[in-house]
């Protein structure tokens, strides 16, 4: 009798236990699906591993349920048709997002609300999307910003490929100038510093971009770097005195350093115990006016993506509804916090400031502007002298460029690390000038007979 009892609470104990377990087993998967009761790790781990695995698990279920695809529609039509699907497809949206993010309800306890004015932008055409039109909202959103900004634009982008004159500015120069860039970024920056400089007023623009394109191979021996540095430098610096800063320093003379910079980022470190340095590619596609909007998405500043006609391209401009209090120019101002904030965390991680540091608080401050240029030439002069790095201002041509010290020996890697343990510790950030006057001797051109001379040129732009 005593066995007989033992065994029947054993096997409730069991009965309950596995019970116990099943219940957690369900409490547990009933959390998965939201990632604000998960530890990091386990967030980490379902990002990484599970989300689309997940998704895709219970999709075939999804389309049951909801009939996206193949089922008849409720309404008779295209049109009804397209609403069903579009309702549909909505629906589906939701369940994903409370697999990922959990209700709506638990979001609004984990996130805080703003309110925006948002305006997509596309650069597409009919090749792109069938539509009938080419449409280049993007280059459109760019002109309108930078037209209207009162106090400062920020730029950064992968590309710099654009014209600084208008057409009867060409016609009249008598020059045989290039007329492959389309897109007017350029003379619309030219044109609102130069309003800026005849009113008097405290403007700037900031812009980052790659040391060099992204493509492989050494200017010089490699075609396709070769011909898109022409484009570029010919936007920016050296183009028969039509370029950018030629047109500009035309007008302002030595102001012209109060108006405009462009800097680029470069980092360094060891490998197996030697010094290395290599430049930090931006990849970003990024406009900033005013502490106010922001211009972002997926289009470079050159033809490929702006004219609309070429690569699709999509990017939305934003402002915050809603302001908090700043400073602009020394006075009083009324900022996005989300532009300001996004400012603020760019420059302090370019420039190797605190993000708390007052000097960011005011864009228009003259410090910052002083200690932005002052960082990057110092920064770019330390990698000069540790590592005679390219591209740098001090190789005008590419047998300079070819002079460049290479460490090939013990005693070079000792004498490196020894300069380099001396020095580095000066670098404040990650931020250098731009090399304006890289190669400024050379004709960059693409080889004649190399296979990049078989495509049209239009390609580099």
């Amino acid at each position: 009798e005593e066995k007989k009892e033992r065994e029947r609470k054993e096997k409730e104990e069991k009965k309950e236990r596995e019970k116990k377990e099943k219940e957690e087993k369900e409490e547990k998967k009933d959390n998965k699906f939201s990632i604000f009761s998960m530890e990091p790790e386990e967030k980490e781990n379902f990002y990484s591993k599970e989300s689309d695995d997940v998704f895709n698990k219970k999709h075939d279920e999804y389309k049951k349920q909801f009939s996206l695809f193949g089922s008849k529609a409720k309404s008779k039509g295209k049109n009804g048709e397209y609403k069903r699907q579009q309702t549909n497809k909505f629906k589906l949206m939701k369940i994903k997002q409370k697999m990922f993010f959990g209700d709506e309800e638990e979001q609004k306890d984990q996130t805080v609300t703003k309110d925006f004015n948002i305006q997509a932008l596309r650069s597409v055409s009919r090749w792109s999307i069938g539509k009938n039109t080419t449409e280049c909202s993007i280059l459109a959103g760019y002109y309108k910003l930078i037209d209207n900004a009162k106090h400062y634009i920020y730029i950064e982008n992968q590309f710099f490929i654009t014209k600084s004159f208008s057409e009867d500015e060409r016609k009249n120069s008598g020059l045989k100038l290039d007329k492959l860039v389309q897109n007017e970024i350029g003379l619309h920056i030219r044109s609102r510093i130069e309003r800026a400089y005849e009113e008097k007023s405290n403007f700037k623009v900031f812009i980052c971009i790659p040391l060099l394109p992204g493509f492989s191979g050494t200017p010089g021996e490699s075609s396709t770097m070769d011909g898109v540095l022409k484009h570029h430098f010919q936007s920016i610096a050296h183009n028969k005195g039509m370029s950018l800063l030629e047109q500009l320093r035309k007008k302002l003379g030595d102001d012209l350093d109060k108006y405009i910079y462009f800097f680029s980022l470069r980092n360094h470190g060891k490998i197996k115990g030697v010094p290395v340095t290599e430049l930090i590619y931006i990849h970003s596609k990024l406009l900033i006016v005013d502490d106010e909007k922001v211009l972002m998405g997926s289009a470079n500043i050159n033809d490929r993506s702006m004219t609309g006609s070429r690569d699709s391209e999509f990017a939305v401009i934003m402002e915050e509804q809603s302001k908090i209090n700043s400073m602009m120019d020394n006075k009083e101002y009324m900022a996005s916090d989300y532009a300001k904030s996004l400012r603020k965390q760019l420059m302090s991680e370019h420039m190797g400031f605190n993000i708390d540091d007052k000097i960011l608080d005011d864009p228009l401050n003259p410090e910052l502007w002083d200690a932005m240029r002052s960082r990057a030439k110092s920064n770019a002069g330390i990698y000069r002298d540790v590592f005679d790095c390219f591209p740098d201002n001090k190789f005008k041509t590419f047998k300079d460029l070819s002079k460049r010290k290479i460490i090939k020996t013990d005693e070079d890697k000792e004498e490196l690390n020894k300069l380099y343990e001396s020095k580095i510790h000066e670098i404040q950030g990650h931020i250098v000038e731009y090399p304006t006057d890289f190669l400024e001797n050379e004709e960059l051109n693409i080889d004649f007979f190399s296979k990049e001379n078989l495509i049209p040129e239009k390609n580099f732009t």
